[in-house]
């Protein structure tokens, strides 16, 4: 039981902090520019493209980030596995734009938000938030 805790503990602390590294790449003008634009430059008619960002952030955020939780958490292997295929579902559902009735994601986390992209005129894209 006092694994379980643990684990949990870990599991927050490493959401927590990616949410901080997230938010942080739109509000310093530098990173969003030069790394995480990269992410919104790509545009498909399909939302696996969501995985698509530039290969510093991929590294650092995707790579490194995956091992150092995998290792700080203590979970097992087959665990970090459902974990990380949860992840990418979940990223993938939250650049669909779809909101399904009775999705699992919306109703267990309720952390998906409407927003689309508006050009910019410098040839950029911005993510906003829906107001409709």
């Amino acid at each position: 039981m006092f694994i379980i805790k643990e684990q949990k503990t870990s599991f927050e602390q490493i959401k927590e902090t990616t949410i901080l590294n997230h938010s942080s790449q739109y509000e310093i003008d530098f990173l969003y520019r030069h790394i995480h634009s990269q992410h919104h430059r790509l545009v498909v008619p399909y939302a696996i493209g969501a995985l698509y960002n530039h290969p510093l952030e991929g590294l650092l955020l995707d790579t490194l980030g995956g091992a150092l939780s995998f290792l700080v958490s203590g979970i097992t292997a087959q665990t970090t596995v459902i974990f990380f295929c949860f992840v990418v579902i979940k990223t993938v559902d939250d650049h669909s734009g779809l909101w399904l009735p009775g999705n699992i994601f919306h109703l267990l986390l309720g952390t998906h938000m409407p927003y689309h992209l508006v050009k910019l005129p410098e040839g950029d894209f911005k993510a906003r938030l829906k107001k409709d």
